[in-house]
């Protein structure tokens, strides 16, 4: 009996498109969400250590929740960022010394793939723990790879410190 009633209300859940049930779907609907997000002041009051900014794309995990593919989301606001930084700037900030080559590519997971059309090709991304400390202040944690070729950083930080967030307008 109670494997029944369990089966009768998960369905009745979900048929019935409560508050849960439409969220679910809507999250799944691809066509409601954005790839990225341009604002450039969004981003530079988050990393000021990068500006002024030339270009920026990023988007957080609220956009899609985890790209539709997932019941329960993060309960964490992750913050991805491309940012084209003005030119010479990663030359003057790798000067400093401490950053090392990164073997391998960064890597974009599902809900930032609409970013992957704004990594340079054959980047070689520099990094620097004591500079992602620097970089997401503003953050409970971060990290950020530089690319002195293009003057590109990428940036995927957690949760935001204080009452604002980069959250799309």
């Amino acid at each position: 009996m109670k494997r029944r009633t369990v089966l009768l209300l998960g369905a009745a859940a979900v048929v019935g498109g409560g508050a849960g049930g439409v969220g679910w779907w809507t999250s799944a609907d691809t066509r409601r969400r954005p790839e990225d997000h341009t604002d450039k002041a969004a981003v530079a009051k988050y990393f000021p250590a990068l500006g002024p900014l030339v270009k920026a794309h990023w988007a957080t995990n609220r956009d899609g929740e985890a790209g539709g593919r997932s019941l329960l989301p993060s309960p964490d606001l992750v913050f991805t960022a491309v940012l084209q930084l003005q030119p010479g700037k990663v030359a003057g900030l790798v000067a400093g010394g401490g950053f090392d080559v990164v073997a391998a590519g960064v890597h974009l997971s599902s809900f930032e793939k609409g970013l992957s059309n704004y990594l340079p090709a054959g980047a070689k991304w520099e990094h620097s723990d004591t500079f992602d400390d620097e970089v997401s202040s503003r953050f409970d944690g971060g990290r950020c790879y530089l690319d002195r070729a293009t003057d590109t950083a990428f940036v995927r930080a957690v949760n935001p410190k204080g009452t604002a967030a980069p959250t799309p307008t």
